[in-house]
């Protein structure tokens, strides 16, 4: 079993469980999980797998190994700086929970998020919005089938949040 933990940082949820005990107790599971995400650091292209040693093992010949000196560094400097990892989580959460009021006053329904992200729903084609969205020069994402009247929103520094946002005024 693969289980994706690329967004388990941002999580708050308490009855949230990471999926790191089936590992300790020796479960054939494989946790991924990024860099790009609460670290911020996606052009690295870091991530890494924890699972029990026989399943590294049988993984090793796939991998290239090609990760140069200053990006391990980086990604290790990343893990330990616990501080900075806070600081991210809270503005994000922060940023993320006012983008989300302001969309919810203009009438739109946005699905709960524990992400950098969230899902609003724009009752028609999403990608009527992308294309107003883009002419504005704001950038959001692509469909995610079958929910193509749901937009997803990311969430950027201030000044990007308030680009999105007079955007959607005008769109809307």
């Amino acid at each position: 079993m693969l289980v994706d933990e690329a967004y388990h940082h941002f999580v708050q949820d308490p009855s949230y469980a990471e999926s790191l005990p089936y590992v300790l107790e020796g479960r054939n599971v494989i946790i991924t999980r990024t860099f790009s995400k609460i670290y911020g650091i996606a052009a690295m292209r870091l991530g890494y797998a924890i699972a029990k040693p026989e399943l590294i093992d049988r993984m090793r010949p796939h991998s290239t190994g090609s990760v140069n000196a200053l990006v391990k560094w980086g990604g290790a400097a990343a893990l330990k700086d616990k501080e900075a990892e806070a600081w991210v989580l809270n503005k994000t959460v922060e940023l993320r929970e006012k983008m989300v009021a302001g969309v919810k006053s203009m009438g739109f329904d946005v699905l709960p998020s524990n992400t950098n992200f969230f899902m609003m729903h724009t009752v028609r084609p999403s990608s009527e919005f992308r294309s107003a969205f883009r002419e504005r020069g704001v950038a959001v994402g692509r469909d995610f089938p079958p929910m193509l009247d749901w937009l997803r929103v990311s969430v950027g520094n201030e000044e990007e949040n308030e680009r999105f946002m007079q955007a959607l005024k005008e769109i809307a």
